[in-house]
């Protein structure tokens, strides 16, 4: 019995939400899924930044996450990416509401504004995007 429960949350955790390094990669499960991007851009080194990694990991942040309603694009602050994209920022650790295209939607958060409130805000754009753009999207879009 032991052993079915290890493998059964092992198994869970294959299809758990993930991180993507790679725009083609989130957007592909983001177009697959109708679900929109969160893109955070980050600075290694950064003591904001390694708060709101670390939220991710455990707490109010890592509920959204789990919930695996939106795709999780993650970027370094010098990644020629950003320009390409025209995604404009001022302080880090910066977070974005993207389409499945990666457009951005809505107003993006520049700089650590605590766990609890990024969580709300999370919330926020996920219901949201459930409620208003995804069925915009139409049945067949990703198919």
């Amino acid at each position: 019995m032991k052993k079915l429960v290890i493998f059964l949350l092992l198994g869970l955790s294959l299809y758990a939400n993930t991180w993507y390094k790679s725009e083609i990669k989130a957007s592909q499960k983001a177009v697959r899924e109708q679900k929109p991007i969160i893109l955070f851009i980050h600075k290694p080194g950064c003591p904001w930044c390694e708060k709101i990694i670390e939220g991710f990991n455990k707490g109010e942040l890592k509920k959204v996450f789990d919930q695996d309603r939106m795709v999780f694009w993650e970027m370094d602050w010098k990644d020629p990416r950003i320009e390409k994209y025209n995604y404009s920022f001022n302080k880090v650790p910066a977070i974005f509401f993207l389409d499945p295209m990666g457009a951005e939607v809505g107003q993006h958060i520049d700089g650590y504004l605590g766990d609890k409130k990024t969580a709300e805000l999370l919330h926020q754009f996920s219901d949201w995007w459930d409620k208003t753009a995804k069925p915009l999207l139409g049945e067949n879009y990703g198919k």
